[in-house]
């Protein structure tokens, strides 16, 4: 047994060494490593104080790591398997240990996603609902294929066999690409893919408080009631996490997400998100940024998303947008070929409504006018197509969003407006737009330039600021954080 432990620490020791020593990995070394000594030693060893050990081990050396969400989900499951995971009766037959085998692997699966569930959906916002199934099968692919054949590929490497490595390193690729091919279609399913409104922080500490409950029931042999009060916990959680906060009064929301434009119309009956920007294909951007944001007031979807223009800075980060809410009614969008261009990989997914100068919508609580572009036009300038809206809501409040529009554009529109009670700065505040004529006309009570901190364009430009405060203006500028408006009252707050 001395031999098998140390070898056993031997190949642990290099499986975490190969693994880069990831923080899963240091908890099982250590408390591996107790184990060993404890038999070596003949002292009594109780695996919950082992695990807590390894914890102040792990925090000593590298305090940093409690900011590691990794950490805490790692020793909140192995908690939880400690606590509630029986032992597997010994000198069965090999038929009934596979099948004790199994049983207990989706026992291990489901008190690990039930005890981590609450610290999901605090951190992630999402709600996993095939989590079990994903871990069902992924959970055997890595261990007898995926790690197996890694593992084997590394000690050929190291010995210098690097073709038979590339060969072992595929067939270890190769069930990965399986992996993915389950949790992309696992995606696809109904809620696959499914957010939770992260306004209410207890939420995620009741639920942790009635799984302890359930636990300590079953524990207790109560399993009646255990059951019960689960599914009563599970229900309660999904109902409120994915339910939407009511909404009382009209508010616009402008983010700050960098050099980019990204904006929200939030009134009782109708959610309206403008623009998203980012760099397409990033993971992080201001779409994602908007969507939780969205989720931090309550919010899980949109009736509607217009995309000012096809450029990165409004619409790169419109893909993240749309993955992280749980529905998006329509997009809204110029009828010029350089739209039609952008988005027509998204066509198949999601209801598109063409705009163009002059049409009227109504919607919930007020009514869209659109002032430009008219339809089919294709300037030299991009800025130009740019999609400009004047909402008007049902207490006589008028919006403007103009995208990037330029000088131009606004001598166009000039006799289609009239004063405006907020709007945002056209073109981040550049002296190519906000005429002195197209100000006078508008007189807003409340600007706002949408704008990176210390942007290398120097926007919103002085005398483009002068220009709105002359006529009245305040002027705000998302570099110094988030501005909301309370359109009811206009009162604006800006809040970093």
């Amino acid at each position: 047994r001395l031999v098998a432990s140390s070898g056993g620490m031997l190949l642990a020791f290099a499986y975490a060494t190969l693994a880069g020593w990831p923080i899963p990995a240091q908890r099982a070394f250590l408390m591996l490593l107790a184990g060993v000594l404890a038999w070596g030693l003949r002292a009594r060893q109780v695996p919950l104080n082992t695990m807590f050990a390894a914890l102040i081990i792990i925090t000593l050396l590298d305090p940093v790591s409690v900011l590691s969400v990794s950490l805490w989900l790692s020793f909140t499951a192995t908690t939880a398997l400690l606590l509630w995971v029986g032992h597997q009766p010994q000198g069965m037959s090999a038929a009934a240990n596979a099948w004790l085998w199994l049983k207990g692997m989706f026992w291990v699966s489901l008190i690990a996603s039930l005890a981590t569930l609450p610290l999901i959906g605090f951190v992630f916002e999402r709600l996993p609902v095939w989590g079990l199934l994903a871990n069902a099968f992924l959970v055997p692919l890595y261990a007898f294929w995926v790690l197996p054949w890694a593992l084997l590929g590394e000690i050929l490497a190291i010995l210098g066999l690097s073709l038979p490595a590339s060969s072992v390193f595929a067939l270890s690729g190769l069930g990965v690409a399986w992996g993915n091919d389950v949790l992309l279609y696992l995606h696809t399913l109904p809620w696959g893919s499914l957010w939770l409104r992260s306004d209410m922080p207890w939420l995620f500490a009741l639920l942790g408080l009635l799984l302890l409950m359930v636990g300590g029931l079953w524990l207790k042999q109560r399993r009646k009631y255990a059951a019960g009060l689960l599914l009563f916990s599970l229900g309660l959680y999904v109902w409120v996490g994915v339910s939407e906060k009511t909404i009382t009064q009209a508010s616009l929301y402008v983010w700050d997400v960098g050099q980019g434009a990204s904006s929200f119309l939030s009134l009782p009956d109708f959610q309206l998100v403008v623009d998203a920007p980012g760099k397409q294909g990033s993971k992080f951007n201001g779409g994602s940024i908007a969507a939780q944001n969205m989720r931090h007031l309550g919010l899980l979807h949109a009736d509607a998303v217009v995309l000012s223009h096809a450029q990165s800075d409004h619409a790169g980060g419109l893909s993240r947008l749309l993955a992280h809410l749980n529905g998006v009614g329509e997009l809204w969008l110029a009828d010029v070929p350089n739209n039609h261009q952008y988005v027509q990989q998204m066509l198949a997914q999601h209801s598109v409504r063409w705009l163009k100068r002059g049409d009227r919508l109504a919607i919930p609580g007020g009514a869209v006018h659109v002032l430009w572009p008219p339809q089919g036009y294709a300037p030299s300038n991009t800025n130009n197509a740019s999609l400009v809206l004047e909402i008007t809501l049902d207490t006589g409040k008028k919006l403007l969003f103009g995208g990037d529009m330029q000088k131009y554009v606004e001598r166009r529109i000039l006799n289609d407006v009239q004063a405006v009670d907020v709007m945002l700065m056209p073109h981040h505040g550049s002296q190519t737009s906000s005429t002195n004529a197209l100000v006078q006309r508008l007189k807003p009570k409340i600007v706002i330039a949408q704008t990176g901190y210390k942007n290398r364009y120097g926007f919103p430009q002085g005398e483009v600021v002068k220009r709105y405060r002359d006529v009245g203006s305040q002027v705000f500028d998302t570099a110094r954080g988030f501005v909301r408006v309370n359109l009811d009252t206009l009162v604006a707050v800006q809040k970093k």
